[in-house]
């Protein structure tokens, strides 16, 4: 079987990057208030139902998962 890469290495280091950035300073919303209270003591800022993810915490639980 032939594999196909899409992107490059900087390619997907770009992405990873720009993706970092849009959930740091545009954030997701979440309608469910225990998921806001847990997002919260977990280090995110939340503005209503606005959650705003730091770098550092999405690198830590992406290198978990």
């Amino acid at each position: 079987m032939q594999y196909f890469e899409y992107f490059t290495p900087k390619e997907v280091e770009e992405i990873h990057a720009a993706t970092l950035q849009v959930l740091e300073t545009v954030g997701v919303d979440f309608s469910y208030p225990p998921a806001l209270e847990v997002l919260s003591r977990a280090g995110c800022r939340v503005d209503g139902e606005r959650v705003y993810f730091p770098p550092k915490l999405v690198e830590e639980c992406t290198a978990s998962a």
